[in-house]
């Protein structure tokens, strides 16, 4: 017996001791074997790799690493490193790195007798616009208003 799928026209073959559930194949929700909330574990080789390249970023402040540079210098692929590195740290290398640089500019505003271009080179940033930029976006304040006291 074939019954009528509705809306549709077609004719779809009734499946012998299969009841009939009333509900559109369309709206029916069936698991995705492939979703992304399933998620492989990196293996210990890459976490031990992402320690790595945390530790580059971190003794060179001044120095913006590409993805790829570090994963050469690590001796990895640069998918891996990344997958690693969000697994071990909760977030991407770019906004790890940048996120330890604004926090250097922040303590490094402390001194009245730096000037924000050469904290700025200091954080890695060699234009001070660029430096404004990024630290009013994460401090919601320019640095020199937060030096003032304005944050």
């Amino acid at each position: 017996m074939r019954r009528i799928v509705s809306g549709t026209g077609f004719r779809m073959p009734e499946a012998a001791g299969v009841p009939d559930l009333g509900v559109e194949p369309a709206t029916l929700a069936l698991p995705c074997t492939g979703s992304a909330e399933q998620k492989k574990t990196a293996s210990p080789f890459a976490l031990e790799k992402a320690a790595e390249v945390q530790a580059i970023i971190q003794a060179d402040l001044r120095h913006h690493f590409s993805i790829p540079q570090l994963a050469r210098k690590v001796g990895t692929n640069a998918k891996s490193l990344q997958d690693a590195f969000k697994q071990l740290y909760g977030k991407t290398i770019f906004i790890y790195g940048q996120e330890l640089r604004l926090e250097h500019g922040k303590t490094l505003l402390q001194d009245p007798k730096l000037g924000i271009q050469e904290i700025a080179e200091e954080c890695g940033y060699p234009d001070h616009s660029n430096f404004t930029k990024a630290f009013k976006k994460k401090f919601g304040v320019v640095p020199g208003r937060w030096r003032k006291g304005g944050n």
